[in-house]
């Protein structure tokens, strides 16, 4: 069995990070198709799946480097016929200094629309903030102390049960309708443990 060198390792997690077909490698011919995919396992690398990726192109990587500030990775992938995920590997892969901000800091118009809206919606709340993945959503909601979305009444919805949950439980119901019922119950189980129903 032929010895890996250096320059062959190199080679292949310069392709496997650039999601190159790494059957068009030397080391593929020279070491074989099982030598190359151990070697992989080993580096922790993956190749491409080659069937569901197209190649960047010139005029892709312009587009993205002239509109990367102003549009959202999503955006970028639907103009140029990409996924959001590809958009920002190609953009890491190129170091451009927008990725680190874009993926790092929340801007104070995100975290508006994370606290006004993370009660209701919970994770749905992603389709309002592109770019944003749940991990991300869910680590700032922990920093910004918004609690568990199901758990978000406010006092005024809990007057509300107080005040027709037991006569008339339809009104309560009707005023209520953005929550599910479940989470109803749940808050009317709650407020009487609380001695206040």
């Amino acid at each position: 069995m032929k010895k890996w060198t250096e320059t062959e390792e190199q080679s292949l997690r310069r392709a496997c990070a650039r999601n190159l077909d790494v059957t068009q490698l030397r080391c593929w011919q020279s070491h074989g198709e099982a030598s190359v995919k151990d070697k992989m396992l080993e580096l922790g690398v993956h190749a491409a799946k080659q069937a569901n990726r197209k190649r960047w192109g010139v005029q892709d990587t312009t587009f993205l480097m002239e509109h990367l500030k102003e549009m959202t990775y999503q955006e970028i992938g639907d103009a140029l016929h990409r996924s959001r995920g590809s958009v920002y590997r190609e953009a890491l892969q190129l170091g451009l200094p927008e990725v680190r901000e874009r993926s790092g800091r929340w801007s104070a118009k995100e975290i508006a629309i994370l606290t006004k809206n993370w009660g209701t919606m919970g994770k749905k709340v992603q389709k309002k903030l592109p770019g944003r993945t749940l991990s991300a959503i869910y680590s700032q909601v922990g920093l910004q102390k918004l609690g568990n979305p199901t758990h978000h009444w406010t006092e005024e919805e809990d007057q509300i049960l107080i005040q027709y949950w037991t006569k008339e439980r339809k009104v309560a119901k009707e005023k209520l309708k953005k929550y599910k019922i479940e989470s109803v119950y749940g808050r009317v189980h709650l407020l009487r443990k609380r001695g206040l129903l």
